[in-house]
């Protein structure tokens, strides 16, 4: 079964008088898989509900974005569906749509609901630079990434910070602050 019919059969299970939590426990489901296929039919404006059920919006992604965005904001739930019309999006494009939603004044919201598409292309063509391994400053950078990822397992597996260690740790801030203003 899809999402949107598991919320269909537990919208008519509801309906003989079953609470969430009897429905969890009848399904053999917690109460959180429960609450999430139900806001998808509660929430959810019936051309976003025939978007997930047509494939267009996978479940996962409206379960996680567009419930939350039709709580917070119904009519502009509707426009960004109706903005990505028939287009099949992921759930990290959704994603990415919901975040900037969230991080967007007003003018912001209507733009990126009005024109989801075209966040979605501005957004690929900033992310789709040709890496270039030959860029000493990429090289350095990624370097310095994956040190500072073993330091902190090394940290994390118990390594204990003695005098030297803490003026290193001094030495590495400053080089990092230095880093970060200048870039």
């Amino acid at each position: 079964r899809a999402a949107i019919e598991d919320a269909w059969l537990l919208g008519r299970l509801r309906g003989h008088g079953l609470t969430m939590d009897e429905l969890a426990r009848r399904l053999c489901r917690s109460k959180s898989w429960v609450s999430r296929r139900l806001g998808l039919l509660d929430e959810l404006a019936s051309v976003a509900q025939e978007r997930v059920r047509a494939g267009t919006v996978p479940p996962q992604a409206a379960m996680k974005y567009l419930v939350p965005l039709a709580r917070a904001n119904k009519r502009q739930c509707e426009q960004l569906i109706a903005g990505l019309g028939d287009t099949q999006v992921s759930v990290r494009e959704l994603g990415a749509l919901y975040t900037a939603w969230k991080r967007a004044d007003r003018a912001g919201r209507q733009r990126i609901v009005a024109e989801p598409l075209l966040f979605l292309r501005a957004l690929s063509s900033m992310t789709a630079e040709p890496e270039d391994d030959s860029d000493p400053l990429h090289k350095d950078l990624t370097m310095l990434a994956a040190i500072a990822l073993r330091a902190g397992r090394h940290v994390r597996d118990g390594g204990r910070f003695t005098a030297k260690l803490t003026k290193a740790w001094s030495v590495a801030s400053e080089a990092f602050a230095t880093l970060d203003a200048t870039i």
